[in-house]
């Protein structure tokens, strides 16, 4: 039996959220030894995959960092990807689909929401940075019923969590 202390009271015996072990996160995993680290100078600051991550089926992310011109290609035959403009301004194609100059944040700071791109599965993506730009791609298992699409800033909800000093908005 496993146990967890809380702060300031008694350990007592972890409770998992999911009575399913495959749906939990092991305390072996990547995130828990700290195997994950973001690199400072390659194109690709991180990457988890499902696989990677111990989760096999659940989803992934990656984020890469891209100097002017640089392409970045996105495809996964069994898995719809999100392409999130955290910084600069890039351009998308995804089949017959073309977005132009989009994104326009300097800093994922900035009190505004980002510009994002739907890739269903099995359809590539190419991303090319317009100027130095970051972009985080988070990926999950889909069947494909969507088409890709732009999805604008004015398109995204705000959402609070936290209080206090661990307030945090989410898109």
């Amino acid at each position: 039996m496993r146990y967890i202390r809380q702060y300031n009271k008694q350990a007592v015996p972890l409770k998992w959220k999911y009575s399913d072990p495959t749906r939990r996160i092991q305390c072996n995993s990547i995130w828990f030894n700290g195997l994950v680290k973001a690199s400072r100078d390659d194109q690709t600051i991180v990457r988890v995959t499902p696989d990677s991550a111990g989760w096999k089926k659940y989803v992934g992310f990656a984020a890469y960092r891209l100097d002017a011109g640089d392409v970045v290609h996105v495809y996964d035959a069994d898995r719809e990807s999100c392409i999130v403009v955290l910084t600069g301004t890039v351009s998308v194609e995804v089949g017959d689909e073309h977005w132009q100059s989009i994104g326009s944040r300097d800093s994922v700071f900035e009190d505004a929401a980002p510009y994002a791109v739907y890739v269903p599965p099995k359809l590539a993506a190419i991303v090319r940075a317009d100027r130095d730009a970051e972009i985080g791609v988070a990926s999950a298992p889909a069947s494909g019923k969507y088409p890709p699409r732009l999805i604008e800033p004015s398109q995204m909800k705000r959402s609070t969590r936290g209080k206090h000093a661990n307030t945090r908005y989410v898109m």
